[in-house]
């Protein structure tokens, strides 16, 4: 289908996306959604001592450098504005593999705008990874509000591939660049939650 020429040389309104996200977060009742953490690998140094010798009368000491797990917060309490999620698993010739992704749009507390991707991976040939990026929402992502969301999947493996899930891959809902951005919020604004709408 082709897109809507209004819409392809529309330009997003970031300046009034903003004033809305801002408002929006001060007077919404709906409740927010809690923190998002992922554990990061720090490291530290830390003194150690050992005694030793003759009645353990002698200490040595030294320093050591270690690795620690500990829990970030990458987005404080926000709301929801929409997610999609998408999961691929195979199973060929033994090997098998499970893929999950979700992202997620969000309104923080303090009236910013941000995109969340989050995704994991098996494999029993390769392991698990895992990773979770949350920036300022951009263009893109803005302009990925603006499309319906499709749900799809194939039901029944074909050749050992499986797959189900939502995209934002239906068509252009709106007129100008930006539109589903401002739907979320005006529906958040007006106390709808996602499930409402």
């Amino acid at each position: 289908m082709a897109i809507d020429p209004a819409y392809e040389s529309s330009t997003i309104n970031w300046n009034l996306i903003n004033r809305l996200a801002q408002r929006t977060a001060e007077i919404s009742q709906v409740p927010k959604q809690g923190s998002i953490t992922k554990k990061e690998a720090r490291k530290g140094t830390r003194s150690r001592e050992e005694q030793y010798g003759f009645l353990n009368l002698r200490t040595k000491r030294w320093m050591e450098n270690y690795t620690y797990w500990q829990e970030v917060e990458i987005l404080g309490p926000h709301w929801k504005l929409r997610s999609t999620y998408h999961n691929i698993n195979t199973d060929v010739r033994g090997e098998i593999s499970e893929y999950h992704e979700e992202n997620l749009w969000a309104l923080s507390q303090d009236g910013h705008l941000y995109k969340l991707w989050k995704w994991e991976e098996y494999s029993t040939r390769t392991g698990q990874d895992e990773g979770l990026d949350v920036r300022t929402m951009t263009d893109e992502d803005a302009m990925a509000l603006d499309r319906e969301i499709k749900s799809s999947g194939n039901g029944t493996p074909k050749r050992g591939v499986s797959t189900w899930g939502n995209k934002l891959v239906g068509e252009i809902l709106y007129t100008a660049k930006g539109g589903g951005l401002m739907q979320a919020l005006h529906n958040l604004e007006k106390n709808l939650t996602q499930h409402q709408v």
